[in-house]
């Protein structure tokens, strides 16, 4: 099962996440390739939720809503990036947190669920960072 992130205006996770995935694994960098953790493409979140993901005739709306960059920086493998005028933004979040994920702030700090909520609903503007990693992939 894929461990889940959400980044608030931080960019790519794929470097912190694996660091904090590393620090909990009593083998270090042996057990993560022993075990395979990565960050899979297309994520296992883009594949169940595809439709909710991709809007427009055939998804070519897609660059609008997803994939937006802070600083010229692009979404790694295992991780997409959404801005927040997406038409599905509430719905694509209210999935994500299903997942019960680590939440960051713009600094990458790790932040609870709740103060997260709070940074979403009190900015205008802002891209959310989903980063998914998971053994045997």
């Amino acid at each position: 099962m894929a461990n889940y992130y959400l980044g608030f205006n931080c960019g790519s996770l794929v470097d912190t996440v694996e660091e904090h995935i590393l620090v909990g694994l009593d083998g270090g960098d042996d057990q993560w390739e022993k075990e395979e953790w990565g960050f899979c493409t297309p994520t296992n979140f883009e594949n169940r939720h595809n439709d909710l993901l991709y809007v427009g005739k055939d998804g070519r709306e897609l660059e609008k809503f997803l994939n937006g960059y802070i600083s010229d920086e692009r979404p790694r493998d295992g991780e997409i990036m959404i801005e927040s005028n997406h038409p599905n933004f509430d719905k694509i979040i209210e999935l994500v947190l299903n997942n019960i994920p680590k939440c960051l702030d713009e600094k990458k700090n790790f932040i609870s669920i709740d103060e997260w909520k709070i940074k979403i609903k009190s900015t205008s503007k802002f891209i959310v960072t989903i980063c998914e990693c998971e053994s045997g992939c």
